[in-house]
C-alpha cells in the first residue's frame, strides 16, 4: 500500500478515516490515540514541477500560505516554519526534517520533528515539537495534480475534542484553497 511506504517517515497509521466534509476540498481524520491524523485532498489544475519547487522550500510556503510568517532552511534538510495563528492564540512554530520521495508516478515530501534542537522558539511562540505530515502529489495530466495533505492534528490547543474537528475542518480546506489559488495563472 502506497500509503503505508510513502508515509514511512511520517508516522501515519494506517486504518479507517472519518469524514468530515469539506464540500470541494475534503478532510477526513482518524479517530484514536494521539497524534490524530487528518487529511485532505483535492484535484487542482497545476503543473506538477511548479507545486513541487514550491513545496520543496520552506521558503516557498510564503508564498502559499498567508499564515506563515517565517519559513527558512536552518541545517540540511532542516526547516524552520512559524504560523501566525486567528484571534487569540499564540503563533505556533515547528522545526521538521523534510525528505522528498518519488516513484514512478507519485511525488511524496514527508516532513518530520527534528531530533536536533537547532533553534529556539520565539517568546509568545508555541512550538508545536511533535508535528510532521506529508504532501503526495500525483499527475492527472500535463497541467493537473492529485494533491493530498496529511497532517498530525494535535494543536496543543485548550479546545474540546468537538470543536478540535472543527478546527481540523477549517485548516483542512484552509490549506487545499490556498494551494488551489497558488496554482492559478
Amino acid at each position: 500500500m502506497i500509503l503505508l511506504f510513502g508515509l514511512a517517515m511520517a508516522r501515519v497509521p494506517a486504518g479507517e478515516w472519518r469524514p468530515l466534509d469539506g464540500g470541494r476540498y475534503p478532510v477526513s481524520c482518524m479517530d484514536g490515540d494521539s497524534p490524530r491524523w487528518c487529511r485532505v485532498q483535492a484535484e487542482v489544475g497545476c503543473k506538477m514541477s511548479q507545486l513541487q519547487q514550491a513545496l520543496s522550500h520552506p521558503e516557498g510556503y510564503m508564498d502559499i500560505f498567508p499564515r506563515i510568517q517565517k519559513a527558512s532552511w536552518v541545517g540540511e534538510g532542516i526547516a524552520h516554519i512559524q504560523l501566525s495563528m486567528p484571534l487569540l492564540f499564540k503563533s505556533r512554530d515547528y522545526v521538521s526534517v523534510f525528505k522528498v520521495e518519488k516513484s514512478r508516478d507519485e511525488w511524496l515530501l514527508n516532513f518530520y520533528p527534528s531530533e536536533r534542537s537547532i533553534i529556539s522558539p520565539e517568546r509568545d511562540v508555541v512550538r508545536l515539537s511533535d508535528y510532521s505530515g506529508a504532501w503526495s502529489l500525483k499527475a492527472i495530466s500535463a497541467d493537473r495534480i492529485l494533491v493530498t495533505f496529511f497532517w498530525n492534528s494535535d494543536y496543543e490547543l485548550p479546545t474540546s475534542v468537538w470543536s478540535r474537528d472543527g478546527v481540523r475542518l477549517k485548516q483542512g480546506v484552509e490549506i487545499m484553497y490556498q494551494i488551489d489559488r497558488y496554482c492559478q495563472p
